[in-house]
């Protein structure tokens, strides 16, 4: 009877066929093989051969609903039983399937169940009922497409007398090598330049991909490194760093970094018979690494620090991953237009319409910015370039308006307007040094008015340069001085009817008598 049973509990789980039911059934087909393991009383386990299974199907109507069925499964033979046993029908119900971010859904039971022993002969039925019935089992398992990978394991206990034995059946069904879907990273390729002790190689383009993660870290991976250092390579393998929080900069760059240690794996490039990465970890454990980086959408730029010196390699690493000259990032700032006159040594040009940018900083300062200035005399122009001024001080003034100043050194640098072939101010700046100015200025939302004295008299150009942007609140005639005549302009605009911007001093809808009272305020505050 002890055999009987034996050879019975051995074979519970060759996993069969299962045929389909209609209706709202969905069904999947597997076909795998099946691998049994027997354990007596927490003897060696005997493991049979690998042999091929029937058809399974796993029927999924409900997640509370859901049912793994073996049918018509046979007990293969071992030592102990000498001979297989054909059985009934499993169906084990009451799971739920749940679906995992690889697309992989995975099941599993832990609980009792009864086998179904009629099909066993009449003499062992009754021995057989006692045993079968309530059998803890656990099921686990996996599937994906076509492929299945299942483990069942149950608890059988036979008492006989003051004896018990009690034996652990293990079946399983496939094998866990699902093949999880490609991850799409962003790729860039920057020169690797790796200095070891002080012995820089020469750059070498190089692949490197950034995976961004669901909760926004993100994993760096540089596969398939090879180092190469003059005539001499050496393959060192997968470099890899997962989870990195990233921060934003006020540069607009994605910032992370990374200070711990790492293993270094075998890479997959054909061709490479030995990877040294993996030999340094098993020689000197994990790799002491310091890792920093800034990225966008267009350029890497990554640091990797090794430090083996208190190792008997006793070497230094450093690699660099791309270049460090991220361009600056895009700044907003108001823009003006206005009419710009330029005086040279008394020589005064006709109004230009100049566009000017005003940036205002976070330590509400302000830099003020002339792009692509062309100086335009008469039948001549000059590219004279870039005039940049910046961390300007704003005080409100009693006019409500924004003042600024500045007195020094300023250099002009070049334009980047198409057609032009030479920017005179940066010629200047080589030829006498920075340029000497003074800048006032004062604004609002709607107007500016900046001058500038530049002082050349002192130098072989022999110049005295003066510039004037826009034209000052109560200035109406543009004669950059407030006075008797401005008043007599307002009352001209206001006599003719028209909506001539400039005699709205006040800044409200309409030229009248207001106006004429603000120039009146504004020359008796000069």
């Amino acid at each position: 009877m002890k055999k009987i049973l034996l050879t019975l509990v051995s074979a519970l789980f060759c996993l069969g066929s299962m045929a389909q039911k209609p209706g709202l059934f969905t069904t999947y087909d597997f076909s795998e093989t099946v691998v049994f393991e027997q354990q007596i009383n927490k003897q060696t386990p005997v493991k049979s051969s690998a042999q091929a299974s029937q058809q399974q199907v796993i029927d999924s109507r409900l997640a509370d609903l859901d049912e793994f069925i073996v049918k018509e499964f046979t007990i293969p033979a071992t030592s102990t039983s000498g001979s297989s046993l054909p059985l009934g029908d499993i169906d084990i119900k009451g799971f739920t399937i749940t679906t995992d971010e690889d697309g992989i859904n995975n099941f599993s039971y832990d609980g009792t169940y009864t086998f179904d022993v009629s099909n066993l002969p009449t003499a062992v039925q009754e021995e057989a009922k006692k045993v079968f019935t309530d059998v803890p089992v656990k099921l686990e398992g996996k599937f994906k497409g076509t492929k299945l990978y299942a483990v069942f394991r149950m608890l059988v206990t036979m008492t006989s007398g003051s004896t018990t034995n009690r034996l652990v059946i293990t079946a399983t069904y496939g094998t866990d090598d699902f093949t999880t879907p490609a991850r799409e990273g962003k790729v860039y390729t920057e020169p690797l330049v790796v200095t070891v002790n002080d012995v820089k190689s020469d750059p070498q383009d190089t692949d490197v991909t950034v995976y961004t993660n669901d909760d926004e870290t993100i994993d760096f991976e540089l596969k398939n490194f090879v180092l190469t250092m003059g005539e001499e390579s050496m393959p060192i393998g997968n470099i890899v760093v997962k989870n990195l929080t990233v921060t934003k900069g006020e540069d607009g760059l994605d910032h992370f970094s990374y200070e711990g240690n790492i293993t270094i794996e075998e890479g997959d490039q054909e061709g490479v018979e030995m990877w040294f990465g993996p030999l340094l970890c098993v020689e000197y454990g994990a790799i002491p690494t310091k890792l920093t980086g800034k990225m966008n959408d267009e350029k890497l730029y990554v640091t990797i620090d090794i430090d083996m010196s208190d190792t008997g390699l006793g070497q230094v690493i450093n690699v660099q991953l791309g270049t460090d000259d991220f361009p600056a990032p895009a700044r907003e700032g108001k823009v003006y237009t206005e009419p710009l006159v330029v005086t040279v040594n008394g020589v005064k040009s006709d109004p230009q319409d100049t566009d000017v940018t005003v940036y205002t900083n976070d330590d509400e300062t302000i830099d003020f910015e002339l792009k692509n200035f062309v100086l335009t005399m008469g039948e001549e122009s000059m590219p004279i370039g870039n005039i940049v001024v910046k961390n300007l001080t704003v005080t409100k003034g009693e006019d409500g308006l924004d003042h600024f100043s500045y007195e020094g050194n300023i250099t002009i640098e070049e334009g980047d307007q198409e057609g032009v072939e030479m920017w005179f101010g940066p010629l200047l700046c080589v030829e006498y040094g920075a340029i000497p100015i003074r800048l006032t200025g004062q604004m609002n939302d709607e107007k500016l008015y900046v001058t500038i004295d530049i002082d050349m008299s002192d130098t072989g150009l022999g110049q005295t340069i003066y510039v004037v942007l826009g034209t000052k609140t109560g200035d109406v005639n543009g004669d950059n001085s407030i006075d008797i005549a401005d008043v007599v302009a307002v009352l001209n605009i206001m006599a003719a009817g028209t909506e001539d911007p400039a005699g709205n001093v006040n800044g409200d809808t309409a030229v009248d008598i207001a106006d004429v009272v603000a120039v009146l305020n504004l020359m008796a505050k000069q």
